[in-house]
């Protein structure tokens, strides 16, 4: 009932399903002890936080399933020797974004966005800066089956491991799969992401009610 009153919302007011996923997505990202440079909830300081993973570009990260409406958040020390991103399945569907990290922790610039269908990408060629990251990797779909891909890192596209995906194994074959996927939805409990997300979804409803009464 919640996502079909979200969606209900959405196409009400003209809005991107996408879109508004990915904002929101950024918005649980800059809450707790992240929260004071990117645009937020207003009491984002107050909140618990996300649990995000903290990764190893030399290792990427494991064949993992992204399910619909979910975002994975992940930390890393990015420099050159990893200037390029692959993925076992380049799916469109999947969307991510490069966030730098200020000095106290803080979710501080969006320095990068991109679709899976793109990579490979070159993150030099992104003007990305050596430096520490948060990748926040969105699937905004309804109604589909889950998107399974690893992630990987290297110095050139050459050296990405991850590349490409091994046709041979099946969706139900015994290929290691993370199957708890760290999403927004299951750091915190999913009714209470919900009414973030719909509250958050009918405050703009309101404030586009407002401009139009004085307009």
């Amino acid at each position: 009932q919640a996502l079909e009153t979200l969606l209900d919302l959405i196409d009400l007011y003209g809005g991107n399903l996408d879109s508004l996923w990915d904002r929101f997505s950024m918005y649980n990202l800059a809450t707790g002890s992240r929260a004071g440079e990117l645009e937020s909830y207003r009491d984002a300081a107050s909140m618990r936080g996300l649990t995000v993973e903290e990764i190893d570009l030399s290792a990427g990260v494991d064949a993992t399933r992204f399910y619909p409406l979910t975002s994975h958040y992940y930390e890393f020390e990015w420099n050159e020797s990893f200037a390029w991103m692959g993925a076992s399945k380049a799916d469109g569907e999947l969307r991510a974004a490069m966030v730098r990290i200020g000095a106290a922790g803080t979710a501080a610039e969006v320095v990068s966005t991109f679709q899976f269908d793109q990579l490979p990408i070159n993150f030099e060629e992104q003007d990305v800066e050596p430096g520490r990251y948060y990748l926040v990797v969105t699937n905004s779909a309804v109604g589909t089956n889950s998107i399974r891909t690893a992630l990987c890192f290297g110095d050139s596209s050459d050296t990405l491991s991850c590349l490409p995906e091994d046709s041979t194994v099946g969706e139900g074959e015994s290929e290691q799969v993370q199957e708890t996927p760290d999403t927004g939805c299951t750091q915190s409990h999913m009714t209470e992401l919900w009414g973030l997300c719909v509250g958050w979804l009918v405050i703009r409803r309101s404030r586009f009610k407002l401009q139009l009464v004085h307009r």
